[in-house]
């Protein structure tokens, strides 16, 4: 049995599917916004103190899909990114 593990590729967003997640991560506390006062306009998110909680859970889930993969490599089953494609 194969495998091919990959991201979710997106579907096609639409410009206010888009434009609205930041603005409901900003509302949410994860991210804070800086708008630059200059033409063309320009627009800065980063995360906040909150936000960078979820680092922990991102990398808890990274190193669980790390040990996935080995552990069922050692079954047999091949599994191939797509970044290594």
């Amino acid at each position: 049995m194969r495998t091919i593990i990959h991201c979710a590729r997106p579907k096609e967003n639409t410009h206010n599917e888009v434009r609205c997640l930041p603005q409901r991560l900003e509302r949410d506390g994860l991210v804070k916004r800086h708008v630059y006062q200059q033409m063309p306009p320009k627009v800065e998110y980063s995360l906040t103190e909150y936000g960078v909680t979820a680092n922990t859970i991102v990398d808890v889930m990274c190193a669980w899909g790390r040990d996935n993969i080995t552990f069922r490599q050692k079954r047999g089953e091949e599994i191939v990114l797509l970044s290594e494609t």
